[in-house]
């Protein structure tokens, strides 16, 4: 698995670098941000002003505090008391959990 980021440096260019991996791991956004994660070099530069999430794309973040950020889930599942903030993870719930095509 290659993966292609950035980080800021002194001198305020980017820095781009590639990290393989020959393992299949996956990491989540709270892996990314975690101080004690091996990653940790890895500067996720679009803070939250409103809680500790960071991001490495402004559109994440913006995704984050229109969706996310201090608000209850809005998408409850039909067939149990599952809910979620966002569309799309609702309906791979009713897909993989309930097994009803979405």
């Amino acid at each position: 698995m290659v993966l292609h980021l950035y980080a800021p440096t002194g001198n305020l260019e980017m820095l781009w670098t590639s990290l393989t991996s020959s393992s299949q791991s996956q990491f989540s956004v709270q892996e990314w941000n975690s101080p004690t994660s091996e990653n940790s070099d890895i500067v996720l530069i679009h803070p939250c002003p409103h809680c500790t999430k960071r991001y490495k794309f402004r559109t994440s973040l913006y995704r984050h505090l229109k969706f996310e950020c201090g608000k209850e889930p809005t998408f409850r599942c039909p067939h149990c008391a599952y809910m979620t903030k966002q569309k799309a993870p609702m309906q791979r719930h009713i897909r993989n959990t309930h097994g009803i095509p979405c």
